[in-house]
């Protein structure tokens, strides 16, 4: 991946979502011991991954200079930017620009839950929707440069939240759906791929 430059703060990856949708809102909150704060719907977020610490720190004291009020989690030379206000999304736009989402899907196969017994099984290993005997599970391990969340993000605008049984900012989703869910997930992935 080619480094980017701007205002001589050295971006390796910028990932961004100008609006959360619920679904992705709340697969954010429960993993919240992830971040320090808790992801509105409707909010602005943005991933940027630097070179190295100095870089991050000269781009979160240039974006608090400017004014900046919202909600920032650093980890190493990662920063997460989450804020709903107007005037602090332009601040943040002005210093970076986000990348177009590229994926691979390294594995998608379908299993049928059989009994109560793996319907159960398979809710206590995951957070999201609930399953039963005879629902068909669709497993996609998605590979990307860019963070999974906006991949999530992407599939919430044809997906209903009872249909998300597993999400994982590593790249793995489970969803509930027929074999046609599973062709038409293919279709809206299809514009992302590498």
């Amino acid at each position: 991946m080619a480094t980017k430059s701007t205002n001589k703060k050295q971006l390796l990856m910028v990932n961004h979502i100008s609006s959360l949708s619920p679904l992705t809102a709340n697969f954010m909150s429960a993993r919240s011991q992830e971040r320090g704060y808790s992801p509105q719907v409707g909010s602005a977020w943005w991933m940027a991954r630097f070179s190295s610490t100095y870089e991050l720190n000269q781009f979160v004291f240039q974006l608090y200079s400017s004014g900046f009020q919202g909600d920032l989690e650093a980890k190493g030379c990662q920063v997460e930017i989450h804020t709903q206000q107007r005037d602090c999304i332009e601040q943040v736009r002005a210093l970076v620009t986000p990348e177009a989402l590229q994926v691979s899907i390294a594995v998608n196969y379908a299993v049928e839950v059989i009994n109560d017994a793996h319907a159960l099984l398979n809710n206590q290993a995951f957070n999201g929707a609930l399953v039963q005997a005879g629902d068909q599970l669709h497993w996609l391990q998605i590979e990307s440069a860019q963070s999974s969340w906006l991949v999530l993000q992407e599939l919430s605008e044809y997906l209903k939240a009872d249909q998300v049984v597993h999400f994982d900012p590593k790249g793995e989703i489970v969803l509930r759906g027929d074999s046609t869910m599973r062709g038409n997930l293919l279709n809206w992935l299809s514009p992302f791929c590498k």
